[in-house]
């Protein structure tokens, strides 16, 4: 099972949103997906309500899981891990504690940015805790003679190719280690109305939305290795010799 843990410092640059049509899109491509929903506001959680409670409506659509995160995340993601291929944490701003937790778990960290001068300025802290992390996980590799380093990327969100603070948080992100995705989220209204429904832009009727969640998961899946589990799954359906 592939962990994705989506860290940051403060709610508003979109991780619910990014997360939850991540999640979506991947699960109309056949990927068994479960959503810890670690925010206290708990968004995909309610989400997920409107989801069961529109099922019918969509017979042929398929949903991600949603759960509430235990306190022990690790515990709660080994019992998971047999009945899913990609688990993503939701996690809240300002709460050090599960972040850190959450980041000596995951495989991926994809760390969502928005064009705003708060999101510019905290963009370091959540840096602190990725680099913390990615120290911390090196010894212990060394130690257990492991290799499972975590990988992480930052994503844009809300992205206005012509607007300035747009175009100033594509030059901070080219002074940090970490790689831009090539994708890039747009401003749309869809993103906000899907929710309430139970959907995500995979279904709605904004084919601009739709194209880029579906650009940002390919992107996202090939880089990181994902796309290994779903060969192996689609290989898995094969008839025996």
């Amino acid at each position: 099972m592939h962990v994705i843990a989506f860290p940051g410092q403060k709610g508003g640059t979109g991780k619910s949103t990014i997360c939850l049509n991540l999640a979506v899109e991947l699960a109309q491509q056949d990927y068994r997906v479960v959503i810890l929903d670690a925010d206290p506001q708990g968004s995909l959680s309610s989400w997920y309500q409107a989801a069961q409670a529109h099922e019918e409506e969509h017979p042929d659509y398929k949903y991600p899981t949603v759960i509430g995160a235990l306190d022990n995340l690790k515990k709660t993601l080994e019992s998971l891990a047999p009945a899913f291929d990609v688990a993503m944490i939701d996690l809240p701003g300002r709460d050090a504690k599960i972040q850190r937790q959450a980041l000596m778990c995951a495989d991926t960290a994809l760390l969502v940015i928005a064009p705003g001068s708060f999101d510019i300025w905290t963009l370091e802290h959540t840096l602190d805790y990725v680099n913390q992390a990615k120290e911390l996980r090196q010894e212990r590799d060394e130690l257990l003679g492991t290799d499972n380093p975590l990988q992480a990327a930052f994503i844009r969100n809300r992205f206005v190719a012509q607007q300035n603070l747009s175009k100033r948080v594509s030059e901070l992100l080219g002074e940090v280690e970490e790689p831009i995705l090539e994708s890039a989220v747009s401003a749309r209204v869809a993103f906000a109305e899907v929710p309430a429904e139970g959907i995500g832009v995979s279904l709605y009727h904004d084919k601009n939305a739709a194209r880029e969640i579906k650009v940002l998961t390919q992107e996202i899946t090939e880089k990181f290795g994902i796309s290994n589990i779903y060969n192996t799954i689609e290989k898995s359906k094969l008839p025996a010799a």
